[in-house]
């Protein structure tokens, strides 16, 4: 019910978060918690406040309105209908609002959206970051439909060029991307556990080999310190 709230106080449809506070609090309120996280693709930072929606947000949504729709099946099929109704209607506007078709990076998922603090529209983070790759570990690209299968193929492609495939990792922001620092918080660092996500997402597309050699990068990455950080540099070795 609060998935449904959320997405129905929202024009666009789409879950979204902001800082209602008029002093303090936190501009970001997704897993990438720092002011810079969010960004456009010229480097300047996101309008956090007039609402973020983060790419792998809407994920975990359409995952949790489908999820609560199988628990209701047997004792509120009405309700079922009416969640995967939701679901149907989010993976729509997930997969026509952050698509990215760039001539020079490619296709890929946005980090998130935006909106014109004039305007109000609705405008893309069209940079290239860790943030897709949890899709993939998500029901959102399940099927094998040209469009899902073209998206699937093209974000595992994107996650392992020389720009978000680093040493110990998966960066958190591309390294061609104006934003990136390599010591940067979410704007070029590398997780750990956020690799792992990715590499989960990818063995359960059946990505044996891939997911390994994220996993051998953070296995590595913990032998190589004699630790298990938080998080790494996104430069070099």
């Amino acid at each position: 019910a609060w998935i449904m709230t959320k997405i129905d106080e929202t024009p666009h449809g789409l879950v979204e978060f902001r800082n209602k506070a008029e002093e303090g609090g936190m501009d970001s309120q997704s897993w990438k918690d720092s002011a810079f996280a969010y960004v456009h693709a010229d480097g300047s930072r996101a309008n956090m406040k007039d609402g973020i929606a983060s790419v792998e947000v809407q994920a975990l949504a359409y995952d949790a309105l489908l999820d609560a729709a199988d628990l209701y099946d047997a004792s509120s099929p009405d309700v079922a209908i009416e969640l995967r109704r939701y679901a149907a209607n989010l993976r729509k506007k997930i997969l026509e609002t952050f698509w990215v078709d760039d001539e020079t990076k490619g296709r890929f998922f946005a980090l998130g959206t935006d909106h014109d603090p004039v305007t109000g529209e609705l405008r893309q983070l069209a940079v290239r970051t860790s943030n897709m790759g949890r899709l993939l570990n998500s029901r959102l690209l399940e099927g094998s439909d040209a469009q899902t299968t073209e998206m699937r193929e093209s974000t595992i492609y994107q996650l392992f060029t020389p720009e978000l495939l680093a040493y110990s990792g998966i960066r958190t922001l591309a390294s061609d991307e104006p934003a990136f620092r390599p010591g940067g918080y979410h704007t070029g660092s590398v997780w750990p556990w956020d690799t792992e996500y990715v590499a989960a997402g990818l063995e359960r597309h059946r990505y044996h080999h891939l997911a390994w050699n994220l996993r051998e990068r953070i296995w590595r990455t913990s032998q190589e310190t004699g630790a298990f950080p938080e998080f790494t540099r996104g430069g070099t070795r």
